[in-house]
């Protein structure tokens, strides 16, 4: 059966009008046409075969595709290059979209079945699946069943005249009786939700609600879904990592410091060359002047040199023309320590002095208020072998835990990468690969670098 608009192979025949047979071998020398409806003639989409010249002789085939199928009627004609060959013609009548509107008409009746019965289910709704007299005579059962049972006013208004039965739940809650009578029942002068409003009245203030709330313990009200988790989660990203904040705060906090970082301006090599030659560096003798011209009363604390120096004898109360005196060896007496003289001592210099300080280790100068104590948290390392690409790098860090960097930002320092910055999104801990926003170029084998 020929189908409008469905694709369809057929058959037609090409006889040889000399010899009286179906001609063999031709299907190269036809040229076919085809017409639908009426139209313009057109040629074929697929190619011509011959399905079988030995016991099939004069009888080709070609496949129509669903749009050349597109017509009610279609006329299938042509002719054969060869002398004496001549094209039976063809016409097809299509069946009138009769599987389409099949379809359409299933589609049609599902649309109209309830869809809480489509497939056979039965937990439709009451008023989805019934049809409206169906549901009245359902809920006048109900409305009976109930009225019988005396539970109608759980479900309606109260009705004068009506009793509670006795003893039931609801005669008691109303009334703290065996029976309520509707006519003079006052919910306000008794009953036992009279007697709870009034406990509520008395021993329920708002302070107190307030203090048992804010002073229970977080540990026990931290359960998922509650305000309490919420509350334990807020904590937890006030004190702990970037990456303890929600996705939508991390995002926000990570946004502010890159634009911090976009609009710092650091100083370039001539400003800070410019600036430093203005500094008045001082001359050892200006430093030796400050410290000998130091008033020794605030620096006479346990184990410093002020104290030592505290305990060289006051020289105004003795003789020796008001100076401590030396001893056999050569030493001023009551000073304490292993050089001989002070032309055994070394002078210090500014430079020596700025050398102790900056190369101090900060380990033993974080206590809480110091400078120091504003290096903690920032991690040093340096790039090693390994992987190392524009988007990843294997390092040095000591740290084994997953992800323990996520969402922290990486600074490199010196080399090719000197003060590029980049956000860190990944970290593995079994081979310490640190995985960031794309940078300029891949990192060397030794760059150093910290994370802030």
């Amino acid at each position: 059966m020929a189908i409008k608009n469905a694709a369809l192979t057929v058959n037609f025949f090409v006889w040889d009008t000399a010899n009286n047979i179906g001609r063999t071998g031709d299907a190269s020398n036809l040229t076919m046409r085809l017409v639908k409806d009426g139209g313009t003639p057109a040629t074929l989409t697929n190619a011509i075969s011959e399905p079988d010249s030995t016991n099939m002789p004069g009888v080709y085939e070609v496949a129509l595709t669903a749009s050349e199928m597109n017509a009610d009627f279609i006329a299938l004609a042509g002719k054969s290059s060869t002398a004496d060959t001549v094209v039976i013609p063809l016409t097809i009548a299509t069946e009138q979209g009769k599987v389409g509107d099949v379809e359409t008409d299933t589609q049609d009746i599902q649309s109209r079945i309830p869809s809480a019965l489509v497939g056979g289910r039965v937990d439709a709704t009451l008023g989805g699946s019934l049809s409206t007299g169906a549901v009245d005579q359902v809920n006048g059962a109900a409305d009976t069943a109930l009225s019988d049972i005396g539970l109608d006013h759980l479900v309606a208004g109260s009705v004068a005249g009506a009793d509670v039965a006795d003893n039931s739940i609801v005669a008691k809650l109303a009334a703290g009786g065996a029976t309520a009578d509707w006519d003079t029942f006052d919910p306000a002068l008794g009953g036992p939700t009279r007697a709870l409003h009034q406990l509520g009245e008395s021993q329920i203030e708002g302070d107190g609600v307030a203090s048992a709330v804010w002073g229970a313990a977080r540990s026990g009200y931290a359960s998922t879904g509650t305000f309490g988790e919420g509350v334990a989660s807020v904590q937890g990203a006030v004190t702990g990592s970037l990456g303890s904040l929600s996705t939508g705060a991390a995002d926000q906090v990570n946004a502010a410091a890159d634009t911090a970082l976009a609009d710092y301006d650091p100083p370039t090599k001539a400003e800070l060359d410019s600036g430093l030659a203005g500094l008045n560096d001082p001359a050892a003798d200006a430093i030796a002047d400050a410290v000998w011209d130091e008033a020794l009363s605030g620096h006479t604390s346990t184990g410093t040199a002020g104290e030592r120096v505290g305990r060289v004898p006051n020289a105004a109360a003795g003789g020796n023309g008001g100076l401590p005196t030396v001893d056999a060896n050569n030493r001023v007496a009551g000073v304490q320590g292993t050089k001989n003289t002070f032309d055994d001592l070394t002078d210090l210099t500014a430079a020596a002095a700025a050398d102790a300080v900056w190369d101090e280790a900060t380990s033993g100068h974080e206590s809480t208020g110091t400078f120091g104590e504003l290096n903690r948290g920032i991690v040093y390392g340096q790039c090693i072998t390994g992987t190392l690409t524009t988007t990843t790098a294997t390092t040095n860090l000591t740290e084994t835990t997953d992800d323990h960097y996520n969402g922290r930002t990486l600074i490199f320092i010196g080399g090719a990468l000197d003060g590029q910055g980049t956000a860190i999104s990944d970290y593995a801990g079994s081979n310490k690969l640190l995985t960031f926003t794309a940078i300029t170029e891949a990192p060397a084998n030794g760059q150093r670098f910290k994370i802030v």
